[in-house]
């Protein structure tokens, strides 16, 4: 009961965390999110079992203009992740650390895919605007 309360809680948490489509401070440029679409859907492995790790990401851009070189690369982003957090133990999940320590590293990986496949790094921020465990 304590197991399915605890995800329902993570869930709702991640939810309250969406961001709109479009962001911007006064006196700054518009920043884009884009979505990389179908959620990611990942085995974590515990000690004993495999659990399912299930992820919607966006994307915040520096530069709008640059959403279509970032969405005709969305497959390779795609797989970076899904290699990223497949490569994770489920406890690195399950606390707010953990969690940061994975947005750090999905953001550098997907800097880094954007920045081989168009030259410049256009990713500010990365955003898991949901996470449920399983």
């Amino acid at each position: 009961m304590m197991k399915k309360l605890s995800r329902l809680l993570c869930a709702i948490v991640a939810a309250s965390l969406m961001s709109p489509a479009f962001a911007q401070s006064e006196g700054d440029a518009p920043s884009l999110y884009v979505e990389l679409g179908q959620p990611l859907v990942v085995n974590v492995f515990s000690q004993d079992s495999v659990h399912f790790v299930r992820a919607t990401v966006q994307l915040k851009l520096s530069d709008p203009s640059l959403a279509p070189q970032v969405k005709a690369h969305l497959p390779a982003i795609r797989h970076n992740l899904i290699m990223l957090l497949s490569d994770r133990a489920l406890f690195e999940f399950q606390t707010t650390a953990g969690k940061r320590k994975i947005r750090d590293d999905a953001l550098a990986t997907v800097r880094q895919v954007v920045k081989e496949q168009t030259g410049t790094a256009a990713i500010d921020s990365i955003f898991f605007t949901s996470l449920m465990l399983q």
